[in-house]
């Protein structure tokens, strides 16, 4: 079971206790940056967010990638390839694999 975290804080704060490893929400990691969600967020605040989460613990850390930030396979790719560099070591991923 992966806990949904918002920002470093928070992920300090569920590490604490002794979990596993962390996740992002969307919705709560977009809500903590002053935006909504479904990739309101852009592309360069969601990846320094994420790397400010990876920092903050020594634990891994899935992001919620929402679909990709790209509307092409290669734009994913690439987005992907930025966000394993920031640390993140999974994402939950959004219609990826339902196509919607």
């Amino acid at each position: 079971m992966l806990v949904n975290i918002r920002d470093p804080g928070s992920a300090r704060t569920v590490a604490a206790p002794g979990a596993a490893a962390l996740a992002t929400g969307s919705a709560s990691a977009g809500g903590a940056l002053g935006f909504g969600d479904g990739e309101t967020v852009p592309l360069e605040a969601v990846l320094a967010h994420a790397a400010q989460i990876v920092e903050a613990v020594d634990l891994p850390v899935s992001v919620d990638f929402e679909a990709g930030y790209s509307a092409t396979p290669e734009g994913v790719a690439e987005n992907v390839r930025r966000l394993i560099a920031a640390g993140a070591v999974g994402m939950n991923p959004r219609g990826w694999l339902s196509g919607g």
